[in-house]
């Protein structure tokens, strides 16, 4: 959230920043609707001793406002199953991404050799960026996901299965019903959350350990 307001309100002068864009991200990427853009807050900010702190932390209250709300509506036991189950998605598919990514780096790194540069050295110097760009992008999606997330209907929480690769495959397909927005679920009809790529991650162990 920080590195958003920092985006958006960069420069020290109040009236250079681009709140109704921050406002409008608010409320596109985490459905969280805030008056940032009044001539009231605005006069807020200008008399504020530290106005960048002073929105970040308005933000920020309005968030845990909106999120506490969510919790309270579907059940702090049952969001935080659907929490664990969303991380473990989004961050097996992210980890596959840059698997993919570097592999390709592997692949062509060694032109760096033509450029009198170690390649072994550039491969893990870009290993590191294509790494900390995972790691923002997953907190970033998780956080969106979380906060848009619409749930219809009770949450089912699934039984841990003996067979590890059934996990993610019979209820795989239950995750778009947490999708943002959606509106397929029938009402009354339980939701099952899935975390998917369980299989996949045992096979990937498997031929490691080959």
């Amino acid at each position: 959230m920080r590195k958003k307001v920092l985006e958006y309100c960069e420069h020290k002068d109040i009236d250079a920043w681009d709140l109704p864009s921050l406002e409008e991200w608010l409320k596109l990427s985490l459905n969280v609707s805030v008056n940032i853009t009044s001539k009231e807050f605005l006069e807020k900010l200008h008399e504020a001793e530290d106005p960048q702190l002073f929105l970040f932390q308005y933000i920020i209250n309005e968030c845990k406002k909106y999120y506490e709300n969510k919790i309270s509506q579907i059940g702090e036991s049952d969001f935080s199953y659907i929490e664990k189950r969303i991380v473990l998605d989004i961050i097996d598919a992210k980890w596959k991404e840059h698997l993919y990514h570097m592999d390709q780096l592997r692949e062509g790194i060694w032109t760096s050799s033509y450029s009198e540069k170690n390649p072994l050295v550039e491969y893990k110097l870009k290993g590191f960026e294509l790494f900390d760009e995972m790691m923002d992008t997953i907190k970033e999606h998780v956080v969106e996901f979380l906060f848009r997330i619409q749930i219809e209907g009770p949450v089912q929480v699934e039984q841990e299965q003996k067979d590890v690769r059934k996990i993610g495959t019979e209820k795989h397909e239950s995750i778009n019903a947490l999708t943002p927005g959606s509106t397929n679920q029938k009402a009354g009809q339980p939701v099952v959350v899935s975390g998917g790529g369980a299989s996949k991650r045992k096979s990937l162990r498997r031929r490691k350990r080959r």
